[in-house]
């Protein structure tokens, strides 16, 4: 079964600014979109099962999330078929209403994805990589990355930045702590975790489209290239920042393992058979 609607009037339930003027035929390229946009998240055996859930609030979600991402990419050719009549927008008004579409599509599909971590078995969502792949990370879900680095508390999000935590952590976590199992300092690793964080948001600054940032941090940046006119040079003063402040904890971090593994070393080394004493503490 398919996420379908069987008239505007039924899309209109889950969306607004749809009008007289559309039709389903017309918006079908962007519904289109919208299913990969869910399957690409949940995966297509997920996305199916879902679609049978018609008791279920999560049906309401999904449905919500497909007609909202189907009107933010319907919206630029809605808003140009208005640009020659006394109908038309101001830019304004149409980056208004593409974040607010963009905004409820994230709330239906954090909605959907909560629902999921509570009904796992859902269309073997517990077997998929997007499950599987959170359990093998220092950082396991949205609530927790988000204690360390505001990002609405957003699942969605979090789902989208998986790939850079995995990255983050191979490159340039493992090789200064080796095993995270083995570090019993929960100091230190309050500490890994909050860099891990850090690093995955600069790096998502520098590499996501705008409307891919949670709403808080798409805001800021908003409001500050509004002052300043370079969207870019927003995003680099940021990733700037947040990088001064990883780099730093990273030096911070080198130092603790150091003089974790040294002091391990000492109490590992002290009582071999060759020594002709015994250390006791």
């Amino acid at each position: 079964m398919e996420i379908v609607f069987t008239d505007t009037d039924e899309l209109r339930r889950y969306v607004q600014g749809v009008d007289g003027t559309m039709s389903l035929e017309t918006l079908r390229p962007e519904f289109t979109l919208a299913r990969k946009a869910v399957v690409d998240t949940v995966g297509e055996k997920v996305y199916l099962a879902l679609a049978e859930e018609n008791d279920a609030p999560v049906y309401e979600a999904i449905r919500m999330a497909v007609a909202n991402y189907t009107m933010f990419k319907h919206l630029i050719f809605w808003a140009t078929s208005r640009g020659n009549t006394d109908q038309q927008i101001y830019k304004y008004q149409y980056e208004e209403i593409k974040d607010e579409y963009i905004s409820q599509f994230w709330a239906a599909m954090d909605t959907l994805l909560l629902w999921l971590d509570e009904n796992p078995d859902t269309g073997e969502y517990k077997s998929s990589p997007l499950y599987q792949e959170r359990q093998t990370l220092p950082v396991h879900d949205a609530l927790e990355f988000d204690h360390y680095y505001g990002i609405d508390r957003s699942p969605y999000f979090y789902s989208k930045v998986l790939f850079l935590i995995r990255k983050i952590v191979k490159e340039n976590i493992l090789p200064r702590t080796g095993d995270l199992s083995r570090i019993e300092d929960a100091s230190l690793t309050d500490r890994i975790k909050r860099c891990l964080c850090y690093h995955v948001m600069a790096e998502a600054v520098m590499k996501f489209d705008l409307t891919e940032l949670p709403r808080s941090t798409r805001w800021d940046l908003t409001h500050e290239f509004s002052k300043t006119g370079s969207q870019m040079q927003v995003r680099e003063k940021l990733y700037s920042n947040l990088m001064s402040e990883v780099n730093g904890w990273y030096t911070d971090i080198e130092e603790a393992v150091r003089l974790l593994r040294g002091s391990s070393d000492r109490v590992a080394n002290s009582n071999e058979e060759r020594n002709k004493f015994y250390a006791t503490i």
